[in-house]
């Protein structure tokens, strides 16, 4: 295809690397997609731009990030218009100005907090922000960026591949409850916090602990050994999943494909079995 997969976010982990190296190492089509950690949606929109899926169940407990789905999925061009007003007034009280509103409770649910959350995110500091345990959002703009520049194909693009699908507010255990038998289910959950008393935490509103973690690995391996394809990106090699799968390295990413879907991509005899697997034999648990 002449275009890249729309890129929506300046977000920090993006697995759209993942995604496109999965893609050319021969990854097959579904009926379903399912996505409950959505994040950014590189994947999502990686997979999506190559019609790798009919329809997608999307989600995350993070409302400013399903609200934003929402509003360019059913409103692109409001999305479109309030971004070329931030581009008129980008300036640094101009930014500090919108990221004191974003947490303003009254505007949790318009499209033009969109496009605030699209704005900020795009001139942030590293590329990432923070949640208070009260839920407020904390960032700041990066002294180096460039003038902002909305990137208003994308959003017209992304919401072209978001009309077939359904984007929810929920947690991941009822997302892997929509998951089917021959359904595609990627997972990039976040990573665990090194202390309960962390004031600061990343994107998921609410907390994602080791238990939680051992939770989604059993509703997991439950829906591989169903016959549900899974891809499962993580921060390091995880003795956990090693019994239904095998582990690789995609980048600095480690990556848990399952049995059925690393079968068919070694059969395909492609970018996969060349490069993927042999780079990353070391790393392989047996």
């Amino acid at each position: 295809m002449s275009r890249s997969p729309p890129r929506i976010l300046n977000w920090a982990g993006s697995k759209g690397r993942v995604a496109k190296t999965l893609v050319a190492a021969g990854l097959p089509g579904y009926d379903c997609y399912h996505e409950p950690f959505l994040g950014s949606g590189a994947a999502f929109f990686c997979f999506g731009h190559e019609k790798l899926f009919a329809k997608a169940f999307l989600s995350d407990t993070n409302p400013h990030i399903v609200n934003m789905f929402r509003s360019i999925q059913s409103d692109p061009s409001l999305v479109s218009n309030k971004l070329k007003l931030h581009a008129l007034l980008d300036s640094a009280v101009h930014y500090a100005s919108v990221a004191y509103r974003i947490n303003e409770s009254l505007l949790d649910q318009v499209p033009e907090k969109s496009a605030d959350f699209i704005y900020l995110l795009a001139g942030a500091f590293h590329s990432t922000w923070y949640e208070t345990l009260s839920g407020q959002i904390r960032l700041s703009r990066d002294p180096g960026v460039s003038e902002y520049k909305p990137r208003l194909w994308d959003i017209q693009k992304a919401s072209e591949q978001l009309q077939s699908a359904h984007v929810q507010k929920r947690d991941f255990r009822l997302s892997l409850e929509q998951v089917g038998s021959n359904d595609l289910l990627f997972l990039d959950p976040p990573y665990l916090n090194a202390s309960e008393q962390q004031e600061q935490r990343g994107y998921n509103s609410k907390r994602f602990s080791r238990s939680d973690f051992v939770e989604l690995v059993e509703r997991t391996s439950a829906a591989a050994a169903s016959g549900a394809d899974v891809i499962f990106c993580w921060s390091g090699i995880e003795p956990l999943l090693s019994k239904v799968g095998r582990w690789s390295w995609i980048g600095r990413d480690a990556v848990w494909v399952s049995d059925g879907l690393f079968e068919h991509l070694r059969s395909a005899e492609t970018f996969l079995e060349v490069a993927f697997e042999k780079e990353c034999k070391a790393a392989t648990l047996k």
